[in-house]
């Protein structure tokens, strides 16, 4: 990438972020790398371009929009998130980034986890280091990692790698107590499978945002989408009550749980899908958001549309077609339906959800005061 660098020298004293994604983007297209386009990176990964264009040139199996992806998956693009332990853009611990997994991405003699810079290159390090002991693996006897994987394979293990230990595998191959089981792809299964597929439509979703400039942004921060969309919600979401999973059909179509591929993220993917079908049902009626991750609705969309999230105990001002978040016992964002009708009195509300006892269901003259309501979300439509 020596000639995006030589631009970005360019352009770098101009202070003009506009002018550095532009002239990025200029050389990636000379570079044989029409697929990216940094201007359809969020506003908060902007200043980030030419780290992001050397993070992405480090392997050939990780590309600049997959190392866009992981990190708008994790942080939004926070350079200061906490969750637990995993710090910064790309979610290192302090112990990890100590012991070899920081870069010095800005140049500055320093390995700053909380440094934007650092953590965009040091998450294309170890995404490729990540692509390498998989490919190792594949070249050993196939077990857990089969020999004959695509690239696109082999990058879903690389981030299934990322986000729940990239020693995994090395685990299974020793015989670990406790060490996950894996599929003939070398993808986890059970619930850890369903942990696994959860990140990888999380990543896929982003990266499909990056990667297709032109495509259907949808509605962004404060716009409407046109039509009576509140109405469309309600009315695409009751048509939907009934819809079981495929292992509950007569005959079912498969043995597998969790399957309605109708809502799914990923084609043949398989998880618990309250989530995908409340956003779903968002997207069918115009507003364009798509997750399998209760959380999201609050961390993703509720963090750039500003004002959507409402507070439990303002149920006056939620409306039909709003997000409603749960928590359930071991998984604080566990639930999410939507919003059909809410009492006169505020005092209750009637909403659908998905994976509800395995299949599409009414909940009538819900109490706004229910313990395990965590806050309404609103798709910002009048």
């Amino acid at each position: 990438m020596a000639t995006a660098f030589a631009l970005l020298a360019t352009t770098a004293c101009t202070g003009s972020v506009l002018a550095r994604v532009a002239a990025v983007q200029e050389a990636i297209n000379a570079e044989q790398d029409p697929e990216f386009d940094a201007s359809r990176l969020p506003p908060g990964a902007q200043p980030y371009v030419q780290y992001l264009v050397k993070a992405g040139a480090r392997c050939e199996g990780v590309g600049i929009e997959d190392v866009a992806a992981v990190i708008d998956y994790f942080s939004a693009w926070d350079p200061k998130i906490r969750k637990g332990d995993n710090l910064g853009l790309g979610g290192f611990t302090q112990k990890g980034w100590d012991a070899g997994q920081g870069r010095d991405g800005d140049g500055n003699g320093k390995l700053e986890i909380f440094n934007g810079a650092d953590s965009v290159l040091a998450t294309g390090y170890r995404m490729c280091d990540i692509d390498a002991r998989v490919r190792s693996l594949m070249a050993e006897d196939g077990d857990p990692v089969p020999k004959n994987l695509t690239d696109a394979e082999v990058l879903n293990l690389v981030v299934v790698g990322y986000f729940m230990g990239p020693d995994i595998w090395d685990k299974a191959k020793k015989g670990d107590a406790g060490a996950m089981k894996f599929d003939a792809k070398g993808m986890p299964t059970g619930k850890d499978g369903s942990k696994a597929e959860t990140h990888l439509s999380e990543f896929a979703t982003r990266k499909s945002g990056i990667k297709n400039p032109g495509g259907d942004k949808g509605a962004g921060p404060g716009q409407l989408p046109a039509g009576p969309v509140r109405a469309k919600i309600v009315e695409i979401a009751k048509s939907q009550v009934g819809q079981v999973e495929e292992d509950d059909k007569n005959p079912p179509t498969t043995s597998r749980e969790n399957c309605v591929p109708r809502y799914t993220t990923r084609p043949g993917w398989c998880a618990y899908w309250c989530a995908m079908f409340a956003s779903w049902v968002w997207t069918q009626a115009g507003v364009k958001f798509r997750t399998a991750g209760v959380i999201e609705f609050h961390n993703r969309w509720g963090a750039t549309h500003k004002g959507s999230i409402i507070k439990k105990q303002d149920l006056n001002r939620v409306k039909p077609g709003d997000a409603v978040l749960f928590t359930r016992p071991g998984d604080y964002w566990g639930h999410v339906g939507l919003v059909i009708t809410v009492a006169a009195d505020a005092k209750s509300f009637t909403y659908i959800s998905g994976n509800d006892s395995d299949a599409v269901r009414w909940t009538r003259n819900y109490p706004a005061t229910a313990s395990d309501i965590i806050e309404y979300v609103s798709p910002m439509v009048s």
